[in-house]
């Protein structure tokens, strides 16, 4: 397992790192035999939200029987919930309860996508004053955000120069963060990539998709070109089984880089993806917003993208089921909240009948609403 330099904490971190979003959904003896195994395979970032269920609590119980010296924790508070100092705190101390801990390696401030979310923790008697009296104390050693905000808005938060690291999502088909990384590598900031197979999309790829991108599978290609790329620290997966934590630390462990042939296959994948969706192909550069009704009219392409070029109807759908549901994670309400407006259209460069296509999309794709992705079943504690 390769480890990199996380921005200027001095730690060293694991090329996977264990997500905790998903061990809410197995049992605690099974998410501790999972975490047990994570660490002896040689990960050794872990990372958990107050918001992820019990995950915190089975974090704490694999933390009984491993050296914690070894193990670098990060947990989070969200601005939205936390509004005062007083509520962080009460917050950091609960996480610290239930990870039977006395500190934490990284706090993130947890979800930091809007201007309210800035102007909460950074105006005068703002929570950030908070996560630094605690980090005086030792509760926490180092701090970074977590952001599904847009690009601009995250330059923003790095340039407070706050923060150790920045946590993001970016994957092969999620690349509009692309040029964040030559800032952070600038600021000398951890990356930490969430999302890496697309909620699954990648791991579970459609036939076109496994045909494209032959001869490797989908997933390891996929992890392995955001390995590829050293501005990127750690690639953090959400695993709860050891199938799954098998199936990503061998796509990772001792993984070659990429030479122009393997970086070629990318190129002629995306070519045949446009080629596939034809004359309604969307580059997502974002000129269509702002949308008067609310519709992340780049995101709805997306979809539309993936559905013609690659068949992807589950993962479509059920993407779109949560449109709507996400608040600031996930931006944007249904295609169905369109007026006609028109407001979109002029300002496309590439001249997409955009409205027939939101509107044709919604109508193959809708099939109710879906809960936040931070809703589990919570399994035994």
């Amino acid at each position: 397992m390769e480890y990199r330099e996380l921005g200027s904490s001095g730690k060293k971190v694991s090329l996977l790192s264990f997500g905790g979003m998903r061990i809410p959904r197995v049992t605690v003896g099974k998410a501790v035999e999972v975490i047990k195994k994570a660490c002896h395979l040689g990960i050794n970032y872990f990372e958990t939200a107050p918001g992820y269920g019990n995950s915190e609590h089975k974090i704490g119980v694999a933390l009984r029987d491993l050296d914690r010296s070894k193990v670098y924790l990060s947990t989070k508070s969200h601005p939205g919930q936390d509004q005062k100092p007083e509520q962080l705190r009460n917050r950091l101390e609960s996480s610290l309860k239930k990870l039977e801990t006395d500190y934490v390696d990284f706090y993130q401030i947890w979800g930091l996508n809007t201007e309210e979310h800035y102007e909460t923790v950074f105006k005068k008697g703002g929570t950030f004053e908070a996560v630094r009296k605690a980090q005086n104390e030792g509760l926490i050693k180092h701090i970074g955000f977590t952001s599904h905000g847009y690009p601009a808005f995250i330059q923003r938060l790095m340039e407070t120069r706050e923060f150790e690291s920045l946590t993001m999502i970016y994957h092969l088909y999620h690349q509009r963060n692309k040029g964040l990384l030559d800032l952070a590598d600038k600021l000398n900031m951890g990356v930490m990539i969430i999302a890496p197979l697309s909620n699954g999309f990648l791991a579970h790829p459609t036939p076109l998709m496994e045909e494209d991108f032959a001869p490797y599978p989908v997933r390891d290609y996929a992890l392995q070109w955001l390995a590829n790329d050293k501005r990127i620290t750690s690639i953090v997966s959400g695993m709860k089984t050891f199938k799954e934590l098998q199936n990503n630390y061998d796509s990772l462990n001792n993984f070659l880089y990429f030479d122009k042939t393997k970086t070629d296959i990318e190129n002629k994948a995306f070519a045949k993806l446009r080629d596939r969706v034809g004359k309604d192909f969307c580059t997502e550069c974002r000129e269509c917003l702002p949308c008067p009704q609310g519709i992340n009219i780049p995101e709805l392409m997306r979809l539309n993208n993936l559905m013609r070029g690659y068949d992807a109807v589950y993962y479509c759908r059920d993407r779109y089921r949560f449109t709507g549901q996400g608040g600031s994670w996930y931006p944007g309400v249904k295609a169905s909240h369109c007026d006609d407006c028109g407001d979109c259209e002029p300002r496309c460069p590439e001249k997409l009948p955009v409205v027939s296509i939101i509107r044709g999309l919604h109508q193959e794709l809708y099939a109710g609403d879906r809960k936040s992705l931070a809703t589990h079943q919570i399994s035994e504690i």
